[in-house]
């Protein structure tokens, strides 16, 4: 009996065996595997330290050095897939995994504050140009504009100051300058359109405040073209400063939120309709910067706030046709105290409130794969209204911009492009202003007297032509070209040359050399103003640039940069200035036609800077720029140092991720003093160190011979990233002027009522942004 119960238990464990076996068989694997690589979405390089997840699961995994990743025993059905790591946008993706399925992923990671996954479909290395006809130009990676940006202040100009050759001295401004040339010589481009007002910013006495008018969180790419630039860009002699803008996202609704130290901004975008071809992006800003300056002490009864709305909508009708509409509305408000403007005169800026608004439409035609046809149509918008202490108006003023652009790009061949575009543009200015000084009597008014009172239209065609060659295997590549622009308030037309030729001399070793002429029509206050000349000619320029760049290998660059501008029919203003006549007497401002293009002018130097940029490790630069700019007036003995001329400028920035939560960064900006504009000798009384102070110029024969003190910040900064289930959180923090250095900006020039007995300027000295540590944070949903 033993035996035989022994046998049937054997018996029935077989069978338990062999069913066990069959329905193993039948039963599929409920589980898959996913794996895949991560890449930086604008260069394609593999990005290590990227956190991968399935959302509401315990399975998790990093990439390693060459970005990829995988993912086991991953639950079949439909899995929401996350990826993320600081630096970069927090990035989705909905998967449908059948069961034991291994689904492969190759995932581009954005820089952007949220992704633009569908815009960029050619892969770039880290150093090609982002305008493609510029022979040489200084770009910033949404990484390096956001850490340059800083959290005190999120705003793409700041962030500009860090680059080779530019000089922004003054904490609270976006102004810059760069190589000797101010910002009414430097043009703004943003999608193709020439920003008049590109900042919101008031004509006050310098102790206020601006912002650019663009929000970091909608650009899509920056470059700073500093010479001899393509003659696309136009109506300017300095430099182009070329912003793009971003579409909103295809995939699905992202939202970014953030808090600085200045502010909130709200972004969001997402796809309109379930076909994708069309998308939707808004981005809101509003300060609460009148609270910061209360708090920092910084101006006593000073208050200075912003708030904007960009919105763009996209839409892909056919393979062919790509449509997009962006409007942009803001405004800034400022006030002073009365308390707050001792020693001015009665009319001295009190409160103010500026406005801008700027609304595009592009349509993009690719005709063929060798032709693309891109029409833009555009306004723009700008009114301040600014009063006085006893709360008359002292400037009214309003700009409107009418613009329709159409640009083509032929491939002609293999080796040639042909480009060609047509712009009719149309300014229109109307500004009344009031003054008490009386410029006839050389004495204060007891009442407000009318300064410029004008409405004026100028009509600004365009038109130029660029042929692009490539010869011997893609090593030399050379350009020519011609620009034709018109200004009918001064019925002049200019037909300005360009050329550059790049030549690819070894490997990893490139030369550049390129020629342009420009020109820049006067203002309509220039033209039609109280101190205006309506016979005025349009300022010229020639640009001459060299440049050696040396990769030391693919994320390395070396590059050295030697530029030679010069410039004629420079407008002369010294008649509209106080200064000191060779019989020691005061020349008082006279009105009437004073304005004169009387001037010629130079700048030139060097400019050299070593550059790592890579998703990994370490990333940044080390740059340097010696310069020289100088004015005269041909057959006299007139001449003066260029109001911008900054011999030194040097600046170093670093970026290093330590982990997928974790980064750190820094940035050292030194510049030497720049000239204090106007007629003044040195002061007797010199303001003990870090302290506000009133000075007191006694007035010169000779422009421009004073300085201000050097200028060095040093900024640090770290991010923290925090992974929940639903959204991304971020923390930065930041030291703004780590070492507490006082750098002074010079502001409220202004006069003795009785100048011509007492000949000096009286002028105030701040002290800008202190030892400052600030924190913000950024919510990705």
């Amino acid at each position: 009996m033993p035996r035989q119960r022994d046998g049937r238990h054997a018996l029935v464990l077989l069978l338990l065996l062999v069913l066990a076996t069959i329905l193993s068989a039948q039963v599929p694997v409920a589980n898959g595997t996913i794996h895949g690589q991560i890449v930086d979405l604008q260069s394609g390089e593999p990005i290590a330290n990227v956190s991968v997840s399935i959302e509401g699961q315990s399975r998790t995994t990093n990439t390693d050095r060459d970005g990829r990743f995988t993912l086991l025993v991953v639950p079949a059905g439909s899995v929401d897939l996350r990826v993320s790591t600081v630096g970069y946008g927090l990035l989705k993706r909905h998967l449908d995994l059948t069961p034991g399925q291994d689904l492969p992923l190759d995932l581009r990671l954005g820089q952007q504050a949220v992704r633009d996954t569908q815009q960029i479909t050619v892969v770039a290395a880290p150093f090609d140009p982002i305008v493609a006809d510029a022979p040489t130009q200084y770009s910033l990676s949404n990484a390096e504009l956001q850490d340059l940006s800083t959290v005190l202040a999120n705003d793409p100009f700041r962030a500009i100051a860090n680059l080779p050759g530019v000089s922004a001295g003054v904490d609270f401004y976006a102004d810059f300058a760069v190589r000797g040339a101010g910002s009414a010589h430097v043009g703004v481009y943003v999608d193709g359109v020439l920003v008049d007002h590109p900042s919101y910013a008031f004509e006050d006495s310098g102790d206020l405040g601006s912002l650019s008018v663009v929000s970091g969180d909608v650009v899509r790419s920056l470059s700073l073209l500093s010479g001899a630039f393509p003659a696309s860009f136009g109506n300017r002699t300095g430099s182009i400063l070329d912003i793009a803008t971003r579409d909103g996202a295809r995939d699905r609704i992202a939202t970014r939120f953030t808090a600085d130290a200045l502010g909130v901004a709200l972004t969001s975008e997402g796809p309109i309709g379930r076909s994708h071809k069309a998308a939707w992006l808004v981005s809101a800003r509003q300060s609460y910067l009148a609270y910061l300056l209360a708090r920092m002490n910084l101006a006593n009864g000073l208050t200075l706030n912003y708030h904007d709305i960009t919105g763009k909508v996209s839409y892909d009708a056919n393979p062919h046709h790509h449509f997009n509409l962006s409007s942009t509305l803001g405004a800034s408000t400022a006030a002073r105290s009365p308390n707050n403007t001792a020693g001015q005169a009665p009319s001295a800026f009190t409160s103010g409130g500026f406005q801008h608004g700027m609304t595009a439409a592009h349509w993009d035609y690719i005709r063929s794969p060798r032709t693309l046809i891109q029409t833009h149509g555009y306004w723009t918008y700008d009114h301040e209204h600014d009063t006085n202490t006893a709360g008359a108006v002292d400037l009214d003023t309003t700009s409107n911009v009418y613009g329709v652009r159409t640009d083509l790009t032929h491939q002609a061949g293999r080796w040639n492009k042909l480009q060609a575009g047509l712009e009719s543009r149309s300014a229109q200015q109307q500004r009344n202003s009031f003054q008490q000084w009386n410029y006839v009597t050389q004495i204060l008014s007891p009442s407000l007297l009318p300064l410029d009172q004008y409405a004026r239209t100028a009509w600004q065609p365009a038109g130029y032509l660029e042929d692009t060659a490539t010869l011997f295997g893609g090593n030399v590549t050379l350009l020519a070209g011609t620009r034709w622009q018109h200004n009918s308030a001064i019925s002049q037309s200019l037909f300005l040359p360009h050329a550059s030729a790049i030549v690819k001399a070894a490997r990893g070793l490139s030369l550049t050399l390129a020629y342009g002429q420009y020109g820049q029509p006067p203002s309509l206050q220039q033209l039609y103003g109280a101190f205006g000349t309506p016979t005025l000619r349009a300022e010229r320029a020639t640009h001459e640039t060299f440049a050696i760049d040396q990769f030391l290998n693919e994320r390395v660059r070396l590059h050295v940069e030697l530029y030679n501008r010069q410039e004629s029919d420079d407008i002369d203003a010294s008649q509209i200035e106080f200064r000191l006549l060779p019989n020691g007497q005061v020349g008082f401002p006279t009105l009437g036609a004073v304005r004169v293009n009387s001037l010629h002018a130079y700048a030139r130097g060097v400019e050299f800077s070593l550059q790592r940029r890579s998703a990994n490790r370490l990333s940044g630069w080390i740059t340097y720029a010696r310069s020289y700019s100088k004015y005269w007036q041909p057959g006299t003995a007139f001449s003066y140092q260029g109001d911008y001329d900054q011999r030194n400028t040097f600046s170093a920035y670093a970026a290093y991720r330590i982990t997928h939560t974790i980064d750190v960064s820094s940035n050292v900006r030194y510049g030497s003093g720049t000239p204090i504009p106007g007629y003044f000798a040195p002061s007797s009384y010199t303001p003990p160190p870090n302290t506000n102070a009133t000075l007191y110029f006694p007035l010169s024969q000779t422009r421009n011979t004073i300085r201000t003190e050097d200028y060095l910040r040093t900024d640090l900064r770290a991010s923290k990233v925090f992974n929940r289930k639903h959204f991304n959180l971020t923390l930065h923090g930041e030291i703004e002027n780590l070492t507490g250095r006082p750098n002074y900006s010079y502001y409220n020039f202004h006069y003795p009522y009785n100048v011509a007995r007492s000949p000096y300027a009286i002028v105030r000295r701040q002290t800008t942004l202190p030892f400052l540590p600030v924190a913000g944070l950024t919510l990705e949903f």
